[in-house]
């Protein structure tokens, strides 16, 4: 088995279970030690036991070690028999995170990260498994030297799509429609850079700034006889 998950829930309950499903969906099946399309004949395997530590509230299991690496859906379910049913749903609660096969991905470094732009992740909702403001929600409200988390997760720290959060937050951000006046940053960056590039027309009253490229018109101005513009065009394409 490998890294210690806990759930925390109401002290004594008696059937307390971790459900595993992978990123296309797929059910963690304990009896044949894969993932399976969801099959409701099979869901009494999709359940893996979870014990209460004394009488603290925390029910502990381990992450199964045969799974391959990859992102998982970690779901809490009491169960009202010993084995798990379709009526026993929803969970009592639900995480995200990544097994690299061995443990589960370590992420606090990231949560302080994220916790410091909060500002402008909750501007952005972005498909990573879950929305930015919800999981920087989650995030918010853990402390990584205190808290034991309000839903499934490993035991020493909140684990989640590290990764992919932060690529999918930095594609969002540089893509984000009209930020600057109307432009992406990326598009204002290649108009900005452009005043770096050759220059032709220069005094014919149409001028032309060229890309980094050397070969892409990326802004064309037309010019007064004082010298001043009087119209602009920008290609970003």
């Amino acid at each position: 088995m490998g890294t210690s998950v806990v759930i925390p829930h109401v002290t004594g309950a008696a059937n307390v279970h971790l459900v595993l499903i992978n990123a296309d969906g797929e059910y963690a099946n304990t009896a044949t030690q894969s993932c399976e399309a969801y099959n409701s004949d099979n869901i009494a395997n999709y359940g893996i036991d979870a014990t209460e530590d004394g009488s603290t509230g925390l029910f502990r299991c381990d992450f199964p070690d045969w799974l391959p690496a990859g992102n998982y859906t970690l779901l809490g379910v009491d169960s009202a028999g010993a084995s798990l049913a379709e009526s026993d749903f929803p969970p009592i609660g639900a995480a995200t995170g990544r097994w690299d096969g061995t443990d589960l991905v370590d992420i606090a470094e990231v949560v302080a990260t994220l916790a410091s732009h909060t500002s402008l992740l909750n501007a952005i909702s972005v498909y990573t498994g879950t929305t930015i403001p919800g999981l920087i929600g989650g995030l918010n409200d853990f402390n990584p030297s205190a808290d034991t988390v309000q839903n499934v997760t490993n035991v020493s720290t909140v684990n989640a799509l590290a990764g992919s959060v932060i690529l999918n937050l930095a594609t969002a951000v540089w893509a984000l429609a009209g930020a600057i006046d109307g432009k992406t940053p990326a598009q204002a960056v290649q108009i900005i850079a452009a005043l770096a590039g050759k220059l032709s027309g220069a005094g014919t009253g149409t001028e032309t700034l060229k890309g980094l490229d050397g070969s892409t018109d990326r802004i064309t101005a037309t010019i007064d006889a004082s010298g001043n513009r009087t119209a602009v065009t920008f290609n970003t394409d």
